[in-house]
């Protein structure tokens, strides 16, 4: 295809082209109807090629948005376009972030953004503020998929300072406690449910809990998992381990692979630590030694300077 061709010889070769051989075809043909349809209708990628016209057509952009994953694709419309319920709900099945090229109007209506809060709660980002402050529809976003939980990081700041939020977040997805307040962060309740969700959540704990022995430990008695996860001094803390296992359920000392393969990943960490801690401490000493070096260079050149100016002092008074 090239902006010389033909209409019939542009639809002859849409069905095997890659849609972005249209950027190559004429203006004309970009703003033809049945041009446009049918490679929408081949490929719903080429709706980007598509004349300013084309893209207020309502029908074509949701042609386009209609496939799964394309959802995106809402972004090429004209703002009327964008504003079209019907059309928005479309392009939502498919890819909930698409909320995000939505008009600030529908942005801030409860049936349009709910689809897109429970397609996956970050899209929270992208609701509008009122959304973002209305507790009913930011649980809703909270809840559900795996990821669902970090849509806390976009909830209003007073719903971000309310427990129940939180402990719904953090529940949902573990890794959302990385954006509670540091309140949160410290408080037992909050930890704990995301440690069950996802013990590598501990990470985000406030260090006080993390360094909180009796706190770890009834972590550790539910789940022996978050030795993988917790500070190396209770992964090698004998009694601290006999507690843990005492009360493992599973058992799971009694699987040899999975113990070894735990505390070999540990060792690992601890063997590294204490490698790079040795480099860390021969790079200073090499620092400070090369700066002793630079010290001791400009007090040499610092004397050398001082004793010219007598030097031509001395030679006068040899002439005179």
């Amino acid at each position: 295809m090239d902006q010389f061709s033909s209409k019939e010889e542009v639809l002859a070769e849409i069905p095997y082209a890659y849609y972005s051989e249209l950027r190559k075809i004429s203006d004309e043909l970009k703003n033809d109807d049945e041009v446009m349809y049918a490679a929408v209708n081949h490929n719903p990628n080429a709706i980007i090629y598509a004349s300013d016209r084309l893209l207020d057509d309502e029908q074509l952009v949701t042609i386009a948005v209609s496939k799964s994953g394309l959802g995106f694709l809402l972004r090429y419309a004209s703002d009327r376009v964008k504003d079209i319920p019907s059309v928005v709900m479309t392009a939502l099945k498919g890819d909930g972030f698409a909320l995000q090229y939505a008009s600030e109007r529908l942005r801030d209506d409860d049936s349009i953004v709910l689809p897109a809060l429970q397609y996956n709660g970050r899209t929270l980002e992208y609701a509008s503020d009122r959304i973002k402050n209305d507790k009913a529809m930011v649980l809703t976003a909270l809840k559900g998929g795996i990821d669902n939980g970090f849509g806390l990081r976009y909830a209003s700041e007073a719903l971000q300072n309310d427990k129940e939020v939180v402990i719904a977040a953090v529940s949902s997805t573990g890794g959302a406690l990385q954006y509670a307040n540091e309140e949160f962060k410290k408080d037992k309740d909050v930890a704990r449910a995301a440690v069950r969700e996802n013990y590598c959540s501990i990470k985000y704990a406030d260090e006080s809990l993390q360094n909180d022995r009796e706190f770890i430990l009834s972590l550790a008695k539910e789940d022996v998992g978050i030795i993988s996860q917790i500070n190396l001094k209770y992964v090698f803390d004998p009694d601290f381990l006999i507690e843990t296992f005492a009360n493992d359920k599973e058992n799971t000392i009694e699987s040899k692979d999975y113990i070894n393969y735990l505390f070999k990943t540990r060792l690992e960490e601890l063997l590294y630590r204490v490698k790079r801690g040795v480099e860390e401490v021969k790079e200073k000493g090499q620092q400070e030694l090369q700066d002793q070096k630079e010290k001791l260079k400009q007090q040499r050149q610092e004397l050398l300077e001082q004793k010219e100016p007598e030097q031509e002092q001395q030679l006068e008074q040899f002439h005179k």
